[in-house]
């Protein structure tokens, strides 16, 4: 078995409206003054960056928007997964802050391996459907169950994140707070080696079903979308 590790982002925010509080660390924190920005250029015309330009407002920050000659001493990336890797990949050793408009399939696996600061907040979600998430959720739980790196935490992580999608009374934020806790035991179990371990037999167990059980409800959940 290889070395294991668990990575994950300095700080996680995420309940519904935390984007104004996590962003308060920016001055509490680290001190920062001035915030560029990267994002989607989409969400330069769908007003979702509101929040996020007022709360760097509110607290007196000088901030830029895809102006990456800005001097800024924190990178902040808003958006899709495409604008979350390039604000992880631009950072370098200033820190970076994530905030993910969605919690399907546009997650970005960089943002959570160098984030010193991921914001999951429903309030500047864009709406996805529920099929699709759902659909995220299963593939991304099952694939990290085996790895090169998979240990008892990312098990814990991906039995969490199957448990609240088998739930029939879950709820679009509860689906959301999945979908994360998904996406990140898949960034740390996975890495660039051959899966040497499957703990798809321990997920089950812990979920109370057989592994035919477990694989068929994860199959359904995986094509609801299509239905």
């Amino acid at each position: 078995m290889s070395m294991q590790s668990f990575r994950m982002p300095e700080k996680l925010y995420f309940k519904q409206g935390c984007l104004p509080v996590a962003l308060q660390e920016l001055v509490d924190v680290y001190q920062v003054q001035r915030v560029l920005i990267l994002t989607d250029e989409v969400m330069l015309h769908n007003g979702r960056l509101a929040p996020l330009t007022g709360a760097l407002y509110d607290m007196g920050l000088d901030y830029a928007v895809n102006s990456e000659s800005f001097a800024a001493d924190c990178v902040i990336g808003f958006g899709f997964a495409q604008a979350l890797d390039r604000a992880a990949a631009f950072a370098g050793d200033k820190p970076f802050i994530a905030v993910p408009v969605s919690a399907g399939g546009q997650m970005s696996i960089p943002a959570w391996r160098k984030a010193d600061m991921f914001i999951l907040d429903e309030d500047v979600c864009v709406p996805i459907p529920a099929g699709e998430i759902c659909s995220h959720i299963a593939q991304t739980a099952r694939a990290s169950l085996a790895g090169a790196n998979v240990s008892d935490y990312t098990l814990a992580l991906s039995v969490q994140a199957l448990r609240i999608l088998f739930d029939k009374a879950h709820t679009t934020s509860a689906l959301l707070h999945a979908a994360a806790m998904a996406q990140l035991a898949y960034t740390t179990a996975r890495s660039d080696e051959v899966p040497t371990d499957n703990l798809f037999e321990d997920a089950a167990e812990a979920l109370g079903m057989s592994v035919t059980e477990l694989e068929n409800q994860i199959n359904s959940a995986v094509t609801a979308q299509h239905t």
